[in-house]
């Protein structure tokens, strides 16, 4: 199963030199989040705020510059925080795909503006996939443990596409970060179907399982992988891609464009 959900309000206050308290409105997630993107500062256990103001809090111990704390917390307020079962570290969408009542978001309208469906890329199209991947390098710039990733890759395109927007993006984040391309660590080891036609979980998950392999030979103890896709409803697409690179020793990062509002049933 998969959940979702946005960072509140926060605080942060200097208890002395060595000692700084955060407390925070949100999901307890955040907390693990905070940890792997700040390894070299010591977080206390989460605690309950007495004033009840916040969730939750915990003390940071040797955090020397704020900036690139808050920084972080203040990106994640604006982002989409989606919370897949097992296999993936983390995942984040930059937006959500549709407002309630509202149509497409801005995000959502950038990445509809950004695929082709079923014909060649555009100039327009083209255009609008450089803005979705420049937003992209913006957030991992942003998030510590994303901008350590020692490769990014996208989910494997089906057979016969002439423009995949993940595989796009990839390429943008690779030549604008310096990290690289995972496009050899990872490959589709049968066709399926397009997950939009499908509209059950059950139906998704079966058309996923063991949809995906890693090549022959690839070890990736001690690294860490980012995977790239452009939408996400179930997770269940994430998850398959993450499970046979955690099986060989990776750390995996999801992140897309866009969360849709609803979950298959």
């Amino acid at each position: 199963m998969v959940d979702h959900f946005q960072l509140g309000n926060y605080e942060i206050q200097s208890r002395d030199e060595n000692t700084t308290l955060l407390l925070i409105k949100g999901h307890r997630k955040y907390y693990s989040i905070l940890c792997d993107a700040f390894p070299e500062y010591r977080f206390s256990i989460q605690f309950a705020d007495v004033r009840k103001r916040f969730d939750w809090g915990t003390y940071i111990y040797g955090l020397m510059e704020k900036e690139p704390l808050t920084k972080l917390i203040d990106m994640m307020k604006k982002v989409v925080c989606i919370d897949i079962e097992n296999a993936l570290e983390m995942t984040f969408a930059l937006g959500y795909h549709t407002d309630r009542g509202k149509g497409k978001t801005t995000m959502g309208e950038v990445v509809y503006k950004a695929k082709p469906y079923h014909n060649s890329p555009t100039s327009s199209s083209i255009r609008h996939a450089n803005i979705l991947a420049e937003w992209y390098c913006s957030f991992m710039r942003r998030h510590p443990a994303y901008a350590r990733a020692d490769y990014v890759l996208s989910v494997p395109a089906r057979a016969g596409k002439s423009f995949d927007l993940p595989n796009h993006i990839v390429e943008v984040i690779c030549r604008e970060l310096g990290i690289a391309n995972g496009a050899g660590l990872v490959y589709r080891a049968r066709e399926t179907r397009p997950m939009k036609d499908l509209k059950t979980q059950w139906a998704k998950t079966e058309n996923m399982r063991d949809a995906f392999a890693v090549n022959t030979g690839v070890s990736l103890v001690g690294k860490s992988v980012v995977v790239i896709d452009d939408i996400c409803q179930s997770g269940i697409t994430l998850h398959q891609m993450a499970v046979p690179l955690q099986s060989t020793g990776a750390t995996v990062f999801g992140l897309v464009a866009t969360k849709t509002l609803s979950d298959p049933q």
